[in-house]
């Protein structure tokens, strides 16, 4: 006779699609103030401020992050940096599609590290392991289980507040989605808010309100920072990505990418390939 007992786990949504792929790891330290304005940023960014304070300005409110705080920051939302004083802080920085697509993830989320010291170990683990150890398949798969319980805290605050909203059923969520599918072709805003039944300065001043930016720029930035993702991460041709990105003349391409982030790709693969 046998006697089987089993749990079934429902499956969870966000986790089912938390894509997470590493970029890299450091220590930053920091005085003089930060050359660039807004910026699009092709990663999310996890901090923990070991020393110092500075603020991160988006573009609808500033956050100041101060000593001893753990910081989850977005990578769908420009962003400027603005230092007063000598900072140190420990950083990861990965990407997750999943993550950039949770419409109500637009500003940072903060942990206190004295409520939670084995996150604040963790990260500081994770950024020593990754100067004392080469890369290997074993020390990529155990970077993504640690960036999973350092995010595991943040997660459970995103559902706290806004569980409700994580189902993406909200129409800006919709609205981000569609843009998202369709950053490698033509965006066409009349369209977009007739598919959405919106006045166009309806949709404009709900997405502004949420996002911080207007729907054209939002989809101008996410461009670029599809386009600076691509760049680290595989072998493309400029013009393979300018086309993967929306733009099927090349000058522009460069001269958008240059005015957002202040280099050209070439430059800016150079740069991150050398970290």
């Amino acid at each position: 006779m046998e006697n089987i007992k089993s749990v079934v786990f429902k499956p969870d949504k966000l986790l089912r699609s938390l894509d997470l792929i590493p970029i890299c790891s450091g220590i930053g330290i920091r005085a003089r103030p930060w050359p660039f304005g807004f910026e699009p940023h092709p990663f999310i960014r996890v901090y923990y401020l070991e020393k110092g304070c500075f603020d991160l300005m988006f573009p609808q409110k500033i956050y100041q992050l101060c000593s001893g705080g753990i910081y989850l920051i977005p990578s769908s939302i420009p962003f400027q940096y603005i230092f007063k004083e000598e900072c140190k802080h420990f950083f990861i920085h990965f990407s997750s599609r999943s993550l950039d697509h949770i419409g109500i993830f637009n500003h940072p989320l903060e942990l206190a590290s004295e409520d939670c010291p084995e996150i604040r170990e963790l990260i500081i683990d994770f950024v020593k392991n990754s100067f004392a150890r080469p890369e290997s398949l074993r020390e990529n798969i155990k970077r993504r289980i640690q960036i999973h319980h350092i995010l595991l805290p943040f997660l459970e605050q995103l559902n706290d507040l806004h569980g409700d909203q994580l189902e993406r059923k909200d129409t800006l969520y919709q609205v981000m989605n569609d843009i998202e599918q369709n950053l490698d072709g033509v965006i066409e805003l009349d369209k977009l808010h007739k598919k959405f039944a919106m006045r166009r300065s309806e949709l404009s001043a709900k997405f502004r309100l949420r996002y911080g930016l207007p729907p054209k720029q939002y989809i101008c930035m996410r461009r670029i920072s599809n386009a600076c993702s691509m760049l680290i991460r595989s072998q493309m041709t400029l013009q393979e990505i300018a086309l993967s990105c929306g733009y099927e003349d090349l000058f522009l391409f460069f001269r958008m990418f240059k005015k957002y982030t202040k280099m050209t790709p070439t430059q800016f693969r150079e740069h991150y390939r050398q970290i």
